[in-house]
């Protein structure tokens, strides 16, 4: 028997790989054919973060309040640990190594960064607002961070764009798309029309992270609070091999040169600056959540919260984000559905890139052809998961997951294999004992890896293009 058909069966037999059946759950009509969409996108949200995932967690209590009665997916996986190509493939349905193979290919890091001679040809990749709009929704993007929106042709799909954090804005104050959000859903309420409303918040994203001047804080000497203006100021705690305070790592980057016991402790400064920062975008939130209600929009919307890719936080010597490790790809969603009205919590693992095929199917929308997602609305009434394998790539890695045995490849081919059922944090590797299962993944991985790259190369030779030159 091969080893990975022998992992295959064992992880039924031993594992007890939790798949929620028709029994277990009531069948429930998720159809809202007339339903706005609104998604919730909390970058950096760790799916380890938040009283909704762990309820002696006391960092979300508006998210645990408005999402009490809601759906919960409990392991889902982000194609990456980076913004520009997790945010793409969601919004698509693509999957992430097509979409970084396409990115890499078209991707300029400066504004634009995704320049206009290839809007057409991203156009026959439609993200969820260029087909909502396309069936008559009203479409509105708040969008806050410099690797999303417009300048990477995002915006596309849109009627109304309001961006902070990009290229020429203005509006920078911590919470400010947050607060936008809100004030486009009162006005939302006004009319009969349906709408699809994206909100993307980088306020945990902290490189560094911009916090109220006059709301309490920690209070740290390791902490430096800089004034930027009389509203905020920015918060930072990093450190470089000096020892001195630093803007902050680049994405990807390690903290190789720092001791175990200064890992630990930075892990733990870390933890409680981000929670502290959550707390505070969970405030802005209910702002948000108080609209939905007062409107009355709560009962005619389907409401998602969820994030691109999670924060490294020191875990894995990972100061930030931007790799395969499960604090960056391990991400929550809730969904807020008129028709749900009770705690239901999916165990299966599932993608995110199938987030925006099982709204389609909600509304009743069929979804554009070749989309690499799978609705999730048959699991949520018990059927079996749609996929057994999971993919992600970044700058400096790609992963693969099959059950909960993971596999990480890195740019050097380093190898790491973990078992997420028994090492969640990823803290032993297991390659070496694990030789045969190792290649069998790598293998497969590989042939992914192959099968994006030759699609993201014939879309952009059928569109007769240059792709953008790379060292």
């Amino acid at each position: 028997m091969h080893r990975l058909a022998y992992v295959i069966l064992v992880s039924y037999l031993l594992a007890g790989y939790g798949v929620a059946t028709s029994k277990e759950i009531k069948p429930i009509d998720l159809s809202c054919r007339n339903c706005n969409i609104i998604f919730l996108d909390i970058d950096l949200l760790r799916s380890d973060f938040g009283s909704v995932s762990f309820p002696g967690n006391k960092n979300t209590p508006n998210i645990n309040t408005f999402f009490k009665n809601s759906i919960f997916f409990t392991d889902v996986m982000a194609s990456s640990g980076v913004t520009a190509i997790s945010n793409t493939s969601t919004l698509t349905g693509m999957d992430g190594h097509f979409t970084y193979s396409l990115l890499k290919n078209t991707f300029v890091d400066k504004p634009p960064q995704m320049p206009d001679r290839y809007l057409k040809m991203y156009m026959t990749t439609p993200t969820i607002a260029e087909t909502l709009h396309k069936n008559g929704y009203q479409t509105i993007n708040v969008n806050h961070g410099w690797y999303a929106g417009k300048q990477m042709l995002l915006n596309r799909g849109f009627d109304t764009y309001w961006g902070t954090g990009e290229a020429n804005s203005v509006d920078r104050g911590p919470g400010s798309s947050i607060e936008k959000t809100a004030s486009f859903l009162k006005q939302k309420s006004r009319d009969n029309k349906k709408f699809f409303l994206l909100l993307r918040s980088e306020d945990l994203r902290g490189v560094p992270y911009r916090y109220p001047i006059n709301r309490s804080r920690i209070q740290d000497q390791r902490i430096s609070y800089k004034k930027v203006d009389k509203s905020f100021v920015e918060v930072r705690y990093q450190i470089g091999e000096n020892g001195k305070i630093k803007g902050g790592y680049s994405s990807f980057q390690m903290a190789g040169w720092m001791t175990d016991s200064q890992i630990a402790e930075y892990q733990a400064l870390a933890k409680e600056i981000y929670s502290n920062q959550l707390s505070f975008v969970d405030e802005k939130l209910g702002k948000v959540f108080k609209a939905l209600n007062e409107t009355n929009l709560v009962n005619n919307s389907i409401i998602v919260l969820y994030s691109n890719h999670g924060d490294g936080l020191y875990d894995n010597k990972v100061p930030n984000h931007g790799v395969s490790y499960q604090s960056c790809v391990s991400v929550p969603v809730l969904i807020k559905h008129p028709k749900v009205d009770r705690f239901i919590a999916i165990k299966p693992t599932v993608a995110l890139k199938d987030l925006v095929p099982t709204i389609y199917e909600m509304i009743s929308l069929s979804q554009p052809t070749g989309m690499d997602g799978i609705s999730l609305a048959p699991l949520i009434n018990g059927q079996p998961p749609p996929s057994e394998f999971f993919y992600g790539v970044d700058k400096e890695s790609q992963y693969i997951r099959y059950k909960n045995m993971k596999l990480i490849v890195w740019a050097d081919r380093n190898k790491e294999l973990y078992d997420l059922n028994l090492d969640p944090q990823e803290k032993r590797n297991i390659a070496t004992e694990n030789p045969d299962l190792v290649y069998e993944l790598d293998e497969k991985l590989s042939e992914h890896d192959i099968i994006g790259l030759s699609k993201a190369f014939d879309l952009i030779d059928s569109f007769h293009l240059d792709r953008v030159p790379h060292d």
